[in-house]
């Protein structure tokens, strides 16, 4: 069982009614907004090396299901509160403010390591 990452992320910019129609779809969050798979990466390589892949691309183990309890969407703001597995998804937001062209800004803290940025 993981140590659970408290996340508390806002999110703005021109690129914040792209992102609230695809979490409003629900399912996978970072897998639907950023994908899962590394560039040039097959399914069948991800399969095989899916831990460090996460890692890498996310800067947490697991995906993280989208809840509409959990987000806020407003007209030029997200705010989401999520939790995510041992890390911070401080990697997947990177790709995020990149390929949105958003700013993002995450508060974590981590208690059973006594981590937080």
């Amino acid at each position: 069982m993981p140590n659970w990452c408290n996340n508390q992320i806002r999110i703005s910019g021109n690129g914040v009614p792209a992102i609230a129609e695809i979490l409003k779809e629900g399912g996978k969050m970072f897998e639907s907004l950023v994908g899962k798979l590394a560039e040039g990466q097959t399914e069948q390589e991800y399969n095989e090396n899916w831990y460090d892949t996460n890692l890498e691309r996310w800067g947490c183990k697991w995906d993280v299901e989208i809840s509409e309890h959990d987000i806020s969407i407003e007209d030029d703001c997200i705010y989401m509160y999520i939790q995510t597995a041992w890390s911070p998804c401080n990697d997947f937001l990177r790709l995020l403010s990149e390929n949105y062209g958003v700013d993002v800004e995450n508060n974590y803290s981590e208690g059973g390591n006594d981590f937080c940025g």
